[in-house]
């Protein structure tokens, strides 16, 4: 009986058995290598891909001068030209963007718009702080504005204790006889007597609002700022030769106080759980960070219980935290990497 004939089938001249047996190792190494770089990931907090450095959110106050910095003030030590025009660090940091302190020569300054400002106090129960035109706080004694104040958006001027000193500078007017307007002087003011400011024929004026007189006179002045100070420290009346001999310089050095309102939104969630809020250096919001030290990015309620979008503070690299990554994954390749590891 004949057997039936039988396709035939091409002899590869490798075996392939032995291909799959090289295969397999090599597939564990390269699955091995990723999970080493995810790990290494995972232990520096990164959650959104990029590199940053690790919060101050665990740190006790910083101290500048006599000045105690925290939440949601932050320090920095650094130098004027390694921070923005904006006042946004270019690393990460813990507490609202804008509000870095910068401690120059153990004197703490807040930057608002492009002009410092020195701190006095910060009062963190009336959630106000206390501030002074840097320019004004040197020798001389007759000091003059030169800028008005940009108030960012993380700020207010409280109007029950702020007033404001009107800067009227190099005002040249016409002789009394020519009765052109609006360069005639009104009889009602007095220019400043200190330095060379009141001289003709260009004169200084430095007037609360309430005695500054009405029509476009202003124009003669070269240029006109506006400086808030302390209501009480406003005079009974600026022709007092006193004032106007450099008195008003007192006034200036009292500075004035900004408020801030908290947070809303992600961040005032962050801090309905005990939370503070991390950035990044464009003002970008990195997640909460919970009083445990782990980092949630998203909904900030993970503060109050385990989350799977937890990752810890970078630089802090406990074995608890791969342990529970570990238990999450029960693959046999995981359970190989984390024996080696853990």
């Amino acid at each position: 009986m004949l057997n039936a004939p039988t396709t035939p089938v091409a002899q590869n001249p490798v075996s392939s058995q032995p291909e799959k047996k090289l295969a397999m190792p090599l597939l564990y190494r390269h699955i091995i290598v990723l999970l080493v770089v995810l790990f290494a990931a995972a232990s520096r907090g990164d959650p959104a891909g990029g590199a940053y450095d690790r919060p101050t959110c665990q740190l006790e106050p910083s101290t500048c001068s006599h000045v105690s910095v925290r939440y949601p003030f932050h320090l920095y030590n650094g130098t004027d030209e390694a921070v923005p025009e904006h006042g946004e660090l270019q690393s990460s940091h813990c507490g609202y963007p804008g509000l870095a302190i910068i401690c120059d020569d153990d004197r703490p300054i807040l930057r608002l718009g492009r002009d410092n400002y020195t701190v006095s106090n910060i009062n963190y129960t009336s959630l106000t702080i206390s501030l002074a035109d840097a320019d004004a706080l040197g020798d001389d004694t007759c000091p003059m504005v030169d800028h008005n104040v940009t108030v960012p958006k993380q700020f207010h001027l409280p109007t029950s204790t702020i007033a404001y000193l009107f800067f009227f500078v190099n005002c040249t007017f016409l002789p009394e006889a020519d009765f052109a307007t609006p360069s005639r002087k009104p009889p009602s003011i007095k220019p400043v007597t200190c330095g060379s400011s009141g001289q003709e024929p260009a004169m200084s004026f430095v007037l609360p609002e309430r005695e500054i007189p009405p029509k476009d006179w202003w124009q003669a002045c070269r240029s006109v700022y506006a400086a808030p100070v302390l209501k009480d420290a406003l005079p009974a009346d600026a022709k007092d030769p006193g004032w106007r001999e450099g008195g008003y310089a007192k006034a200036l050095r009292g500075g004035f106080q900004v408020g801030w309102d908290r947070s809303s939104g992600p961040c005032g969630q962050c801090e309905q759980f005990g939370g503070k809020c991390g950035y990044n250096g464009t003002g970008g919001l990195l997640g909460c960070f919970c009083a445990d030290g782990a980092l949630v990015v998203g909904n900030a309620a993970g503060c109050s219980k385990i989350s799977d979008t937890t990752a810890p503070l970078p630089g802090r690299r406990h074995s608890k935290d791969r342990t529970k990554i570990c238990k999450n994954h029960l693959s046999t390749t995981y359970k190989l990497f984390c024996k080696l590891h853990l």
